[in-house]
C-alpha cells in the first residue's frame, strides 16, 4: 500500500532490555454516514504477549474537519451512554452484616 510505512522504533531503556518495536504507520481515508469523510493517521504496534494481536490508533489533525467530525461522534456517544445509565434502575443496596 503506498500510504503504509514501516518504521522500527528502539527502546534501550526497556525493562527486557534492548527492544526493538516494528510498526506501521500511514494515513486512511474513511467515510461514515452521519459525519461524512475522514482523513486519519494510523499507528500499528505489535502485542509481544500474542503474535496474534495488533494495536491500532486512529488520530486526526488538530482543527481539521475530520477532528470536528470525531469530537461529534464522540459528544454522540456520550449522550447515548448517559441516557442508557439514567434508563437502568439504581441498583439495590446490599445488605449490611451485623
Amino acid at each position: 500500500m503506498p500510504d503504509q510505512e514501516h518504521r522500527a522504533v528502539d527502546l534501550p531503556d526497556h525493562p527486557a532490555g534492548a527492544l526493538r518495536v516494528v510498526g506501521k504507520h500511514g494515513v486512511k481515508n474513511f467515510h461514515h454516514p452521519a459525519v461524512g469523510d475522514l482523513t486519519l493517521a494510523y499507528e500499528t504496534l505489535p502485542v509481544a504477549a500474542d503474535a496474534d494481536l495488533t494495536v491500532v490508533a486512529y488520530s486526526s489533525e488538530p482543527g481539521s474537519p475530520s477532528e470536528d467530525a470525531l469530537g461529534l461522534l464522540a459528544s454522540w456517544a456520550a449522550t447515548v451512554d448517559h441516557e442508557q445509565a439514567a434508563a437502568q434502575p439504581a441498583p439495590l443496596p446490599r445488605p449490611q452484616s451485623p
